[in-house]
């Protein structure tokens, strides 16, 4: 075989645009593009061309945290890898986007920790992709600072960092750094470094070795009958022989147990090379060494490397707490014309962005980071188009850093600013693809939304320029079917958006901000049309509201000259801290310090709203002492903007189940 030739395998979870790299490297589109919510590499796929003057051959990889791939579709892909691969690559690239990271791209690089041995990270570098979302004056070096477990794999990689825009930066040859040209070179640079640094060695295994040594064999064999074969054709079908034959051997093998033996974890490696060596075998035994592979997986690689390891010996999570008996009602407000609009979503989906082209200027701040860019719950007013909206920004609800009582807080703050309901909730989700981690706030909102609750709700994408020219977003949604399915729920309403890119069209007939934020304000006209006039309330929400009206009338008693406004504000301000101690005393929530001598001076008091709590959750008046703390955050979930707390306990479910009152 060539041993000039550099083999380069390109790692990555779903959507951060693997084959795109592939082919920006190569200058040329030969991997094919899923532009779809599901994967879009779903074969192993490798190509070889001369770049810069050297040979490379690219190996795309499937996605390992695909959204609809099962153990029988996967297992052959990475065999093929390895086969495609053997005896070893020369590179990994570890391709991440940039973007803030959630608890799933946080999963994605803790678990490449934690399956890479040190020998693997020695031929590795990470590849950033959509490098436009990069702020202006920025090095990738820089950016990657301002996360630590970023930092640390970067590190772990000999501080071996890159970054590629494969939409956007073709288009600037002549840049210095926002370049793909200027980039690739120095990939391939860095590439070159690293073949020499390990003596111009590849990457390799004993399983790889032995791979390899099955593929000359094969290649011997053709030879003998080969005619006038050139050797990239007898290489390749060597390959495709090996590839079949190591199918029926690793058949009880599973996922999780081949990457572990790919990445060098010694026992997978144990296991997997017993497999090779013994091809004779019987079932039964293989059927051991995949349940033994399960236990190992879901050692090194959680519940979803457990049961993609063993086949037939998954491991199974533990269900979250199952919540009944929803309060909502629906509750007209006379008199109203300002819209309260809740804006909901994980992190990085750009809620906050979204805000900011709905009101048409940066009102509410934007955080270029891997973290969380909202970390408060933020309300802002103005006049849209001749309407009168309140917007409320909430935190992302799947954050990487904030704690338990920091985001109760803010859950609080939310309730507050929305009193007595709101009008609209927008679900925000990006076009991209879906890993697990979008089906599972999917399959919340779907599971913890009241039919009540939906008809308020209308889906806004982002990032819209994601979006393939000539569909609509309509079309594109049908795609994936749970989507699809929670685009129904809220009657068929979505929109796309795009906040950096569609402000410079305000022409075009689609894509443009200022024509989708229009279609947005009619659509919710609709909603509250429909709903004849009311917003989307419940009991909590009502009694906060009650609460709020009070502390207005006790304002206005004092002296000055205070506007309504100004007096809603400081209503609002005296009961989201009357709130946040009732909930403290009712739900053995921590006071923030700021409040403790507040507590102390409204000590035995009793607001509505503790009164509609303590209610729902004894069914009379009642101290809480001693009841169960799973009761106490049943109520809590369904009392307060039911599926808005819930998300909150989602990520901190944890924590809160073993509460002792």
């Amino acid at each position: 075989m060539d041993e000039s030739n550099r083999r380069i395998v390109i790692l990555g979870k779903t959507g951060v645009g693997k084959s795109s790299l592939a082919n920006t490297i190569f200058g040329e589109k030969l991997f094919q593009i899923g532009h779809t919510f599901n994967s879009g590499t779903r074969k192993c796929q490798a190509e070889t061309k001369s770049v810069n003057g050297r040979s490379i051959t690219l190996i795309d990889t499937p996605g390992l945290f695909d959204t609809d791939r099962s153990e029988e579709e996967m297992k052959p892909e990475i065999v093929r890898c390895i086969t495609e691969c053997a005896p070893g690559p020369h590179a990994f690239l570890i391709v991440l986007k940039v973007e803030r990271f959630t608890e799933h791209e946080q999963a994605v690089v803790k678990k490449m920790c934690h399956y890479f041995n040190e020998e693997v990270f020695r031929y590795a570098t990470v590849v950033f992709t959509q490098g436009d979302q990069l702020p202006e004056g920025q090095t990738i070096e820089d950016h990657v600072h301002k996360n630590k477990l970023v930092s640390d794999l970067v590190k772990k990689c000999g501080g071996r960092c890159l970054i590629i825009d494969n939409k956007y930066w073709n288009q600037n040859p002549n840049r210095e750094y926002r370049s793909n040209q200027f980039q690739v070179e120095e990939l391939l640079k860095t590439i070159d470094k690293m073949v020499m640094e390990n003596n111009g060695s590849c990457y390799t295994s004993e399983m790889l070795q032995l791979v390899e040594e099955e593929i000359e064999q094969e290649e011997e064999k053709i030879r003998l009958l080969a005619g006038n074969m050139s050797e990239e054709e007898i290489r390749e079908q060597a390959k495709a022989r090996v590839f079949e034959r190591l199918l029926i051997k690793l058949t009880g093998v599973g996922v999780g147990a081949l990457l572990g033996a790919f990445f060098g974890v010694v026992v997978m490696v144990g296991v997997v090379l017993t497999v090779l060596r013994e091809s004779s075998e019987p079932v039964e035994l293989r059927g051991a060494i995949a349940k033994s592979a399960a236990v190992i997986g879901a050692e090194a690689f959680g519940a979803i490397g457990g049961a993609a390891a063993g086949g037939a010996a998954g491991v199974t999570g533990t269900s979250l707490l199952t919540f009944t008996g929803a309060l909502a009602v629906a509750g007209a407000v006379k008199g109203e014309s300002n819209r309260r609009i809740v804006i909901l979503g994980k992190t990085g989906a750009g809620k906050s962005s979204l805000a900011n082209t709905i009101f048409g200027k940066k009102m509410f701040k934007i955080n270029h980071t891997f973290n969380s860019g909202t970390s408060e719950c933020e309300a802002k007013t103005k006049s849209v188009n001749g309407r009168s909206i309140t917007l409320i920004d909430t935190p992302g609800f799947f954050d990487t850093e904030r704690s338990e009582e920091k985001l109760k807080t803010e859950i609080v703050r939310c309730i507050t600013e929305c009193a007595p309901g709101p009008h609209a909730f927008l679900i925000v989700l990006k076009v991209e693809k879906f890993t697990e981690l979008e089906q599972a706030v999917i399959n919340k909102i779907n599971e913890y939304f009241s039919e009540e609750a939906f008809k308020y709700a209308t889906v806004v994408f982002t990032q819209g320029d994601q979006l393939p020219e000539g569909q609509t977003i309509e079309d594109y949604v049908h795609q994936n079917k749970l989507v699809s399915d929670l685009v129904k729920k809220c009657g068929g309403r979505c929109l796309i958006i795009d906040n950096k890119y569609w402000n410079q069209n305000p022409n075009h007939e689609y894509r443009s901000n200022q024509l989708q934020v229009e279609e947005l304000l009619k659509t919710i006209d609709k909603i509250i049309e429909a709903n004849n006039g009311r917003c989307y309330t419940n009991q909590i929400v009502e009694a906060v509201e009650i609460e709020i009206e009070q502390e207005e009338e006790n304002i206005r008693l004092l002296p000055g000259n205070m506007s309504e406004e100004e007096i809603r504000e400081q209503a609002k301000g005296r009961v989201f801290e009357k709130l946040v101690r009732e909930l403290a005393d009712l739900l053995t929530w921590p006071i923030p310090p700021n409040l403790s001598c507040a507590r102390k001076r409204n000590a035995g008091t009793s607001s509505r709203i503790s009164t509609v709590l303590r209610r729902d959750m004894t069914g009379k008046q009642s101290d809480h002492k001693g009841y169960n703390s799973s009761n106490l955050i049943t109520v809590s979930v369904l009392t307060a903007l039911n599926f808005l707390l819930y998300f909150a306990y989602l990520a901190y479910t944890a924590q809160l189940v073993f509460v002792t009152v």
